[in-house]
C-alpha cells in the first residue's frame, strides 16, 4: 500500500496578522476545493454509468456462486482509458467499495505479463448480459458520445 504524506505548515506565535491573511488568500486562490461552498469538481466528469453483477470468479471455479451488484459510475481520464467509481447500489446512501481502471483489450495486451495479472476482462459480463449500460440524462449522454469517437 502507498504511503501518504502530507505538508504541515507550523505557525509561530509570532506571526503576524498580514501573514496568516496572505497564506488565507493565497490558498483560496490556488486551491478552490479548500473554500467553502467548492463543488465536487471531478465527479462532473462522470458520464457513464454501468450496473453489473461481479460473480467471484475463483469460488465460480470451485463450484460456489456468489455474487455482488456493482454500480460503476465512470469517467474518461483519456481516450483508452476509463476510471470508474463502484458503488453497492444506485441509490443515496450507496456505498463506495471500489475503484476500478478500464481499458480497451489492445491496451491490456501491451502491458507485461506481471501487469495483466492484476486486471480482468469484462467480456463474460457483457456477452452474459450481466453488465449494462443505463440511460443517461441528454447532457451526460452527448458527453460521453463526444468521448467515444
Amino acid at each position: 500500500m502507498p504511503t501518504y504524506r502530507s505538508l504541515v505548515h507550523q505557525v509561530s506565535p509570532v506571526c503576524n496578522l498580514i501573514t496568516l491573511v496572505s497564506i488565507s488568500r493565497h490558498l483560496l486562490i490556488n486551491f478552490p476545493a479548500m473554500a467553502p461552498n467548492a463543488e465536487f469538481m471531478p465527479l462532473h466528469n462522470i458520464c457513464e454509468w454501468l450496473n453489473a453483477l461481479h460473480v467471484y470468479t475463483d469460488e465460480a471455479r470451485n463450484g460456489k456462486t456468489r455474487a455482488l451488484e456493482a454500480h460503476h459510475y465512470c469517467s474518461h481520464v483519456r481516450k483508452n482509458l476509463r476510471q470508474c467509481l463502484i458503488y453497492d447500489s444506485g441509490r443515496q446512501d450507496a456505498r463506495l467499495i471500489g475503484v476500478e481502471y478500464m481499458v480497451p483489450k489492445q491496451v491490456y495486451e501491451k502491458l507485461d505479463a506481471e501487469e495483466q495479472k492484476l486486471w480482468h476482462s469484462h467480456e463474460f459480463e457483457v456477452v452474459s448480459g450481466m453488465l449494462a449500460v443505463q440511460k443517461l440524462g441528454d447532457q451526460l449522454h452527448d458527453k460521453w458520445e463526444e468521448l467515444e469517437t
